[in-house]
């Protein structure tokens, strides 16, 4: 108890420290400036707010989709083992081979993610760059 508090307290320090702070009260009048709270957005305003939540949707659900269902699939192949076999332990061996799996994945799966990454880096750039020039 008394560790993770003084873990907590050592981040919050660091936060400010940091100016962390100031930041974000920086980053939240940037918003404010960029788009006003008593003043109602343009619908085109509004449709690229929408796009832009949708493509971070969609970005997240294909970056934890291949993981999720590995995931899923070695946890239902232990299962049957462990139907299968009762005298095998399968926590020490399960969680063991899970974790390699899923680092063999993502080792596999980098490339693909990466170049996602930069496509959706360079679209949101050219989104904050046309918010950027009204």
């Amino acid at each position: 108890m008394r560790l993770a508090r003084t873990g907590w307290l050592a981040g919050g320090l660091a936060f400010l420290a940091a100016s962390g702070h100031l930041l974000v009260v920086d980053a939240l009048r940037d918003s404010f400036v960029a788009m006003p709270a008593a003043v109602l957005p343009a619908a085109s305003d509004l449709r690229q707010l929408g796009e832009a939540a949708s493509w971070l949707f969609a970005t997240g659900v294909q970056l934890a989709l291949p993981l999720l269902a590995l995931a899923l699939l070695v946890q239902l192949t232990f299962g049957i083992v462990a139907r299968t076999t009762p005298g095998l332990d399968m926590f020490s061996v399960g969680l063991g081979i899970a974790a390699l799996g899923l680092m063999a994945l993502w080792v596999w799966a980098v490339p693909l993610v990466a170049h996602g990454v930069g496509l959706g880096i360079e679209q949101l750039a050219d989104w904050l760059g046309r918010l950027a020039s009204r």
